[in-house]
């Protein structure tokens, strides 16, 4: 199942691969003199996106389901996985935090 994953800080791809496993190494990157520091990194299947999408439309657990034939309740722990993997309490700031990022 592929995973889309989203960095909280602004940097080049080429850097950011080099960056992830010097900084987990605890290494400085490029010349800096301190490892960069990510703040955040969050995977989200596809999925959970359709799903987040549906959110930021304004759609209900159950109008979520319809929408994707699935029941309700599946569409419940959709939306449980994806405020626990963004840490995130409510369904606005998931709306808020899709937003965000499909202006990217």
């Amino acid at each position: 199942m592929p995973f889309h994953l989203y960095v909280g800080v602004d940097i080049a791809a080429d850097t950011l691969a080099l960056a992830l496993p010097a900084t987990a190494a605890g290494k400085a990157v490029a010349g800096d003199s301190e490892p960069p520091k990510v703040t955040t990194v969050v995977a989200l299947t596809t999925q959970q996106l359709v799903v987040a999408k549906l959110i930021a439309d304004g759609l209900s657990n159950p109008a979520i389901g319809v929408a994707l034939k699935i029941s309700w309740r599946t569409a419940d722990a959709h939306v449980q996985h994806i405020l626990e993997r963004l840490r995130l309490q409510n369904r606005a700031q998931v709306a808020s935090w899709y937003v965000e990022r499909s202006d990217e």
